[in-house]
């Protein structure tokens, strides 16, 4: 059985990770999940107005603890996000299928196999 992965988290995450927003501060994240989450629960049905305020400030809380709770350790956001970042390496060239070994080669690779073994 597989589990659900909560949106709230989810979306904690990708915010966290995402390296295109390198100038953040914690409250800018905050937010920005607040607000990515909201929408989000909006599409699923009504919030009532007179809970929205409410439910506003309790995620606030929560995701700060999320990412007080993620970042531990680290003095500011940049920091974790530099330690953290997925590098991306070079990829080196594919060979072409049509490559082949030229006969000229492999005379070379057994006399070094041979000069081994000797």
């Amino acid at each position: 059985m597989r589990v659900k992965r909560d949106l709230l988290f989810s979306i904690f995450d990708q915010q966290l990770q995402n390296s295109l927003l390198g100038e953040d501060t914690e409250a800018m994240l905050v937010s920005r999940v607040v607000e990515h989450y909201i929408a989000a629960l909006k599409t699923q049905g009504f919030i009532p107005p007179k809970f929205f305020k409410m439910l506003e400030e309790d995620l606030k809380e929560e995701v700060l603890e999320m990412y007080r709770k993620k970042t531990y350790g680290h003095m500011e956001l940049a920091s974790y996000r530099k330690k953290h970042s997925k590098k991306i390496e070079p990829k080196a060239p594919a060979a072409k299928e049509n490559e082949t070994f030229s006969k000229v080669q492999f005379p070379l690779l057994r006399q070094s196999k041979k000069q081994k073994i000797n």
